[in-house]
């Protein structure tokens, strides 16, 4: 279905993402940090269908990196969705140019819902 890129530094999280796309049908790429993303879509095979980031990362947050795709002429256009367990966070998200807000801790239906609604409007 779609190439997915996780970024989300708790490893549990990260594996249970994982998981569950999979079984949805889709590839995931994934990273624990905003420079892994940077090194994953650089050098990868593969242009991402969508990015699913946490906020809280080490190195570069979810909000840096947010902001370093979206500078990226080739990158801009994919679908960005950001996770965060403050709501205050949200706001923020939106304003960079997020694509949606995921509010932690969630539903993994509800998250698949949200991604595959953003798959399907781009």
């Amino acid at each position: 279905m779609a190439h997915i890129l996780v970024l989300e530094d708790n490893h549990d999280m990260m594996m249970a993402l994982n998981e569950v796309l999979n079984m949805h049908g889709h590839t995931v790429a994934h990273g624990y940090s905003g420079q892994e993303g940077v090194r994953i879509i650089t050098t990868g095979n593969a242009r991402p269908d969508l990015i699913l980031s946490d906020v809280t990362m080490p190195d570069m947050d979810g909000f840096e990196f947010l902001e370093y795709v979206q500078n990226q002429p080739n990158w801009a256009g994919i679908p960005f969705a950001i996770m965060s367990g403050r709501r205050t966070d949200e706001k923020i998200a939106i304003e960079l140019g997020a694509s949606a807000f995921i509010m932690k801790p969630f539903k993994f239906d509800e998250l698949t819902a949200t991604l595959e609604h953003l798959l399907a409007s781009r």
